[in-house]
């Protein structure tokens, strides 16, 4: 069975009640320069279009890297024996401090663009047309992103959740090598928010 042509799935689309497929492809660098990340964009009634996505020229370089290095050190962490609690709870904070850059990253880079792009089709609906359905398709590393999570900042729509803070120990903890100790070179506390998707009240 072949791949879907381009009227099959905008058939698909208005099948299903879907605004938009979107194909998120990253940058590609040349011998000449670089090719700008784009989504590409597929909707019932409407031909193809290009979104221009700089941000993904190189998504390696930014907050998608330190994500994939900051879960790579907390998963060693974790499965470490040897390896304090209170470290193990620091590398843990770090990695949803780094998880939460992302999030918002992932809202100024693509989800922002992208719902701008697909959203003046439903506004014509007036001020009672439903939030866009949107289908994501992200090529390569870009897989790895919780688009799903992805929000401006703080505010009445994201979600957020504190953990108390651990108290201290007065039995002496033994250091962990340089390899295991968090960013910054001290024993983080283990608080930070944790990102949600973003709702509409």
């Amino acid at each position: 069975m072949g791949a879907a042509d381009v009227a099959q799935l905008t058939a698909g689309l208005a099948a299903t009640d879907t605004d938009a497929l979107v194909y998120l492809v990253p940058g590609v660098p040349l011998a000449n320069g670089s090719w700008s990340g784009h989504a590409l964009i597929l909707r019932p009634g409407v031909g193809p279009t290009t979104l221009p996505l700089p941000e993904l020229t190189n998504p390696d370089s930014g907050p998608l890297e330190r994500y994939l290095d900051a879960a790579v050190q907390r998963s060693r962490a974790l499965t470490d024996p040897n390896l304090h609690a209170s470290w193990k709870a620091a590398w843990d904070a770090h990695w949803q401090a780094v998880l939460r850059e992302l999030c918002r990253w992932a809202w100024k880079a693509v989800m922002g663009p992208v719902l701008a792009a697909v959203r003046p089709l439903s506004a014509a609906l007036g001020p009672y047309a439903r939030l866009p359905r949107i289908v994501l398709v992200p090529s390569g590393r870009l897989g790895v992103v919780p688009w799903h999570a992805a929000h401006i900042g703080v505010s009445a729509s994201t979600a957020t959740a504190t953990p108390a803070r651990r108290p201290s120990s007065a039995t002496p903890r033994p250091v962990p090598s340089s390899s295991s100790r968090p960013p910054g070179g001290g024993c983080l506390p283990p608080t930070g928010r944790k990102c949600w998707s973003p709702t509409r009240n």
